[in-house]
């Protein structure tokens, strides 16, 4: 039940090299728990941990003692010529023994609980299928002990020093409520829990698994971005309108978002037609049951498009597309189950995407295939824990050599094999803390995570896991800090002075930690090929660079933006050199630009008209740029959200409105009351940025919708439910 979690610190004055245990919020965020299994779950980590239980019993213990202590004083206080419940007259003096009857009643009570809460805990371990912490064995060997310890504790209570021990401090009470405790926390609880999971009725029964897919809402926006770059988004979004047609309460509404439905998807040209062959006899005969309904009586069934969801949703059943979905990292959804079981497919799915395996581990998989998806992301082996092939050594070791942190999801027994362990600390010294305890001690396995290809040469002396007195010993090893920086490039801060102005030594460690740039010689810190080697990595180790190479311009044009920041004050402020820096970098590079510059007017066009999605890009410009008229409707043509920084000055100017909106529909949004009440800027923010809008007649509001159905949706509340504005647009449509 305990989950023991180490954590190995290697540490020196100026180094830390951590390997720390994985947290709970860690775990809750992989395995995404909800909100209730959070309290569960952190409940159950606190009182598992030795140092609360510890803290706990000494707390129940002096519990107990003030207890007895202040039924003592109120005996002695208020009933000393007949006692109740003390046999003597102090508790300090002499004992604290209970008469006979207060004996056997607490003895009852206590034993009572203790059984019957044993023999709970007992049967709901038979009875639940789900093992929610992992702690059916650990129980059900625990219970039985907690019997014979009982039974033990009452045998020893007729042996005299033990009873003249009981007299000082009531032990029985104490053990007997702290066991009692600690089976309803750790057992009784947890099991409860899973049998209410296990037995809870689940909301939502889906008959596909693109359904849960499309009805979680992280996985819908997902893979609703990727059907809008493959430019087939209608089947999402035909799909959300159908579970906001099922979702009407009356006859009415029903009939209407019907109407609506078929005006959006169903009708040749529609903004969001589907791409069905036969379109039009389902439209048809969709349109003979709205018409022949008579919805003042009768609602419309929920199956009325039933045979179009059908068609629209089953593109997933096309391999082809799935294998792109996956390899673009997207959610691929499967509803055609001979896929399932096609074993090639399979494997290539794997071979794209480790954990694509997720999608087939319900399926009999062959070994084969789960060593293709750990080759490909050792990540994949965590979808076998609960199977054997995470006990299966070569499945393990191919894991962690493609990701060392793999070997957090290998079984008990592999995490305490040193040549698996070996393993994966060599492709990622971070994956010790995985290891278990004996081997997080052991030298070899020390050395491997620092050290790994001359590991060997050190291993004949025991350096008790101590970096300081490793580094500070051998830094004067050529070897040694040649392999130690390509692991980890800050090591160069712990060789000696000598290899620190070793061209190599030093480009090695700025390929592995660009950062690392800042402990290297001066000499090295002007030299081009390693200040380039480290910027191209990571632009702000620039700022270690010397200044002539801060000043370099065909330098910091190799790199990127960030090293711009850093980049000399001369060059920040040199004109033509900046030009070329927008030109590369795009206009968010303005925003370390010099500030003599930033009000060169020439600069700022070229910034703004380059801004692309950075709409606050116009923000970096001076104060008297952004009253320029011609910088800003530079700015919104290039991204129409640039009115959002100049919304206070600009918003009025109808023309700046328009580009803007034209651009961005959601610039609507910043427009003055005024302009939202203008036909002309709500026509062209048709869309999502209607949801901004202030001032509009019904029937602006019902030729909008007849041009442009999707507009409802942004509409004011106020036309949401109109009839005249839902409906009246289709009719035309269906029969015009």
């Amino acid at each position: 039940m305990n989950q023991r979690q180490q954590s190995t610190q290697i540490s020196s004055p100026s180094m830390s090299v951590k390997c720390t245990s994985r947290t709970s919020n860690n775990f809750m965020q992989q395995y995404k728990l909800g909100f209730k299994e959070r309290i569960w779950y952190r409940m159950n980590d606190l009182l598992s941990r030795h140092t609360y239980i510890m803290m706990f019993l000494i707390a129940i213990l002096g519990v107990h003692v003030v207890l007895w202590f202040c039924i003592t004083v109120i005996e002695n206080s208020f009933f000393a010529e007949d006692r109740f419940f003390m046999t003597n007259d102090s508790m300090s003096l002499f004992g604290c023994g209970a008469q006979y009857f207060p004996s056997v009643l607490a003895l009852f009570i206590y034993c009572g609980f203790f059984c019957i809460e044993c023999l709970c805990a007992l049967l709901l371990l038979v009875r639940t299928d789900s093992d929610t912490w992992y702690i059916k064995k650990e129980a059900l060997c625990l219970i039985p002990i907690q019997v014979l310890l009982g039974s033990l504790f009452l045998v020893t209570e007729f042996v005299e020093i033990f009873r003249i021990l009981d007299h000082i401090v009531p032990s029985g009470t104490i053990m007997t409520t702290y066991t009692g405790i600690e089976i309803f926390v750790t057992i009784f609880l947890p099991i409860c829990y899973a049998i209410y999971q296990d037995e809870k009725p689940k909301s939502e029964v889906y008959d596909t698994e693109m359904e849960m897919i499309l009805n979680n809402k992280q996985a819908f926006e997902s893979f609703l971005d990727h059907c809008r770059r493959s430019f087939c988004a209608e089947g999402l979004l035909f799909y959300k309108d159908l579970e906001k047609y099922k979702q009407c309460s009356s006859s009415t509404q029903r009939r209407d978002m019907a109407l609506h439905i078929v005006q959006c998807y169903l009708v040749q040209g529609a903004p969001q037609e589907l791409n069905i062959g036969n379109i039009e006899t389902l439209r048809e005969e969709i349109l003979f049951v709205i018409h022949t309904n008579n919805h003042t009586v009768n609602k419309l069934p929920d199956h009325l498009f039933d045979r179009v969801k059908s068609v629209a949703l089953t593109l997933k059943s096309k391999p082809q597309l799935i294998l792109e979905a996956i390899q673009h990292n997207d959610l691929s959804s499967i509803d055609n189950p001979n896929l399932l079981k096609d074993r090639e497919f399979i494997q290539k799915c794997v071979q794209l995407s480790g954990p694509s395996i997720r999608h087939f581990i319900n399926q009999a998989l062959d070994r084969e295939t789960v060593l293709a998806a750990v080759k490909q992301d050792g990540h994949a082996l965590a979808y076998f824990r609960q199977t054997d092939f995470h006990n299966d050594r070569e499945v393990v070791s191919q894991a962690v050599q493609q990701n060392g942190r793999a070997l957090e999801y290998a079984s008990v027994k592999l995490r305490a094999d040193k040549e698996i362990v070996l393993q994966a600390v060599r492709q990622d010294p971070s994956a010790i803390q995985y290891a278990c305890h004996e081997l997080q001690l052991d030298s070899d396995v020390f050395l491997a995570s620092i050290c790994p290809n001359v590991a060997h040469k050190y291993s004949n002396t025991n350096w008790n896991n101590n970096a300081t007195w490793l580094f500070e010993t051998l830094k004067h090893d050529r070897e040694f800090s040649m392999d130690a920086v390509s692991r980890n490039g800050f090591s160069l801060e712990h060789a000696s002075i000598d290899l620190k102005r070793k061209k190599e030594i030093v480009l090695a460690a700025v390929r592995n930690q660009p950062h690392a740039l800042k402990y290297a010689v001066d000499d090295l810190k002007n030299d081009r090929e390693v200040v380039l080697e480290a910027a191209q990595r990571d632009g702000t180790s620039l700022q270690y660079a010397s200044t002539r190479l801060r000043s370099d311009k065909e330098l910091i044009l190799l790199t990127n933006i960030l090293a711009f920041e850093y980049a000399s004050n001369t060059l920040k402020n040199d004109k033509d050199f900046v030009l070329k820096i927008l030109r590369k970098f795009g206009g968010a590079a303005l925003q370390y630009v010099g500030y003599s510059l930033r009000s060169d007017k020439d600069v700022v066009l070229q910034a703004v008209s380059m801004a692309d999605r950075h709409y606050r890009t116009l923000e970096h410009a001076s104060k008297s740029l952004l009253k320029d008229r011609d910088v800003v409707l530079a700015a919104v043509k290039a991204c129409g959200l640039a009115l959002l920084c100049v919304s206070e000055l600009w918003g009025h100017d109808k023309e700046i409105v328009l580009e803007a909106v034209k651009h961005d529909k959601l610039a609507f949004n910043y427009a003055t009351k005024e302009l939202k009440a203008e036909k002309d800027v709500v026509w062209a923010a048709m869309g999502s940025g209607l949801k901004g809008v202030q001032v509009l007649d019904k029937q602006e509001a019902v030729e909008i919708v007849r041009r442009y159905g999707r507009a409802l949706d942004y509409l004011p509340d106020v036309y949401q439910n109109d009839h005249d504005v839902r409906s009246g647009h289709s009719w035309r449509i269906c029969y015009g």
